[in-house]
């Protein structure tokens, strides 16, 4: 151990007794679409595709990863967009090959 370390744990441990030895939490970083922007990507999913100007018929992650990019210009991944989904207490079902249907629970 280096003597450095044993010195600020004992500082810490002066200052705050012993939880100043517990590490604090990392706020980690920060979430790429703000609650407005997820409120207005859920508004886009629940209103269903508009096939002539969506290109599609039913929600897909790749579908709605496009989406993201172009309404928000922030670059997702497709298993980011499905936790994203379930986040915002949307799930993908009806499953037709890989064409799903973005509904909210209760409908």
């Amino acid at each position: 151990m280096d003597r450095q370390t044993l010195r600020d744990w004992v500082h810490a441990y002066n200052a705050k007794g012993p939880k100043g030895l517990i590490n604090a939490t990392s706020p980690g970083r920060p979430p790429k679409l703000t609650k407005a922007r997820k409120e207005k990507l859920r508004s886009i999913i629940v209103a269903d595709p508009d096939p002539v100007k969506d290109g599609v018929v039913r929600w897909r992650c790749v579908d709605l990863k496009r989406v993201i990019k172009k309404q928000f210009g922030v670059d997702l991944g497709e298993i980011t967009v499905g936790r994203l989904l379930k986040e915002l207490g949307l799930f993908l079902c009806e499953r037709t090959d890989t064409t799903y249907r973005a509904i909210a629970p209760g409908d």
